[in-house]
């Protein structure tokens, strides 16, 4: 799966999708951070597709969380910007 995340990365830096690009760094520094810390744990340093899935799983409730405190501001502009990062991430749920 961390496979899959890379090469849609190349793919959006070949094409200069910016926003996709972002989000796709982010999933890709939340599982690298996942990795140090498993093996500054003395745990295995590559983790399992299942432990990606519950990276993304916590980055999009992050979103929805941050959505709801925009809502509240009347921030439109950020809650567009945290929906469209939320539907890069669930392509990579099942």
């Amino acid at each position: 799966m961390k496979d899959a995340i890379s090469n849609e990365l190349t793919n959006s830096l070949k094409s200069g999708e910016k926003d996709r690009i972002h989000t796709l760094r982010l999933i890709l520094a939340a599982i690298k951070d996942k990795e140090i810390a498993n093996r500054s744990s003395g745990q295995d340093a590559i983790i399992s597709d299942e432990n990606i899935i519950q990276i993304l799983k916590k980055m999009v409730k992050q979103r929805n969380d941050s959505i709801n405190m925009f809502k509240k501001a009347g921030r439109d502009e950020l809650v567009q910007k945290e929906n469209s990062e939320i539907e890069i991430i669930s392509e990579f749920l099942p």
